[in-house]
């Protein structure tokens, strides 16, 4: 079965980081706590369906996937799990029990130039780069990660523009900053997050 490739982030290593903040920073807004994912390696992010978020690891040689749980407390980042290589060779199944919220890009209203958060700001190669839609086989993935819910935003930019080529040397007309895709599930009483 092949998908489209809608995001493709193209770095060293790939690290999925889940951060818990303490449950003591509990807003007016009933948000009892915030969970983070950070992403980073080489992975594609398909943001095609309205059900789900697919994050696809690659296969890649002499990249070793890995996911890191974290949880803050008192502002102290403290590892709850590691898991490395073929602890995570699987689909994995990211939800929020209690919750109807599916998964959405946040979009700055302003537009991309006004919030670095905006998800716009991610690298579509689809879009930007190839002019067209993309297929990738399934089994270039080492594992699958599937978001139930949860909002996908940029957490930074690159320090600097990016450019690329093409395979004939042929500079493509991308000239910019690219943000780290991320995305956070809030959390509110009677809910709980389920992976």
């Amino acid at each position: 079965m092949k998908r489209s490739i809608l995001l493709l982030v193209i770095v060293s290593v790939f690290a999925l980081t889940l951060l818990i903040p303490s449950l003591s920073k509990a807003s007016s807004s009933q948000v009892l706590s915030t969970v983070t994912f950070e992403f980073d390696g080489m992975m594609g992010l398909f943001m095609g369906s309205s059900e789900k978020v697919t994050v696809g690891l690659l296969n890649a040689h002499h990249h070793t996937p890995e996911m890191t749980i974290y949880k803050l407390i008192g502002g102290e980042k403290r590892e709850v799990a590691r898991f490395r290589g073929d602890q995570l060779k699987r689909t994995i199944n990211i939800w929020v029990t209690g919750s109807t919220q599916r998964p959405f890009q946040y979009l700055a209203m302003e537009g991309r130039e006004k919030d670095e958060q905006d998800f716009r700001w991610t690298l579509d190669i689809e879009g930007e780069l190839y002019g067209r839609k993309l297929k990738i086989k399934e089994d270039s993935f080492f594992a699958k990660v599937h978001f139930k819910s949860g909002v996908f935003y940029s957490k930074s930019l690159s320090e600097y523009r990016t450019k690329f080529t093409s395979e004939d040397g042929r500079v493509l007309p991308f000239d910019r900053q690219v943000g780290t895709p991320a995305s956070k599930i809030d959390l509110t009483p009677g809910q709980a997050l389920v992976i």
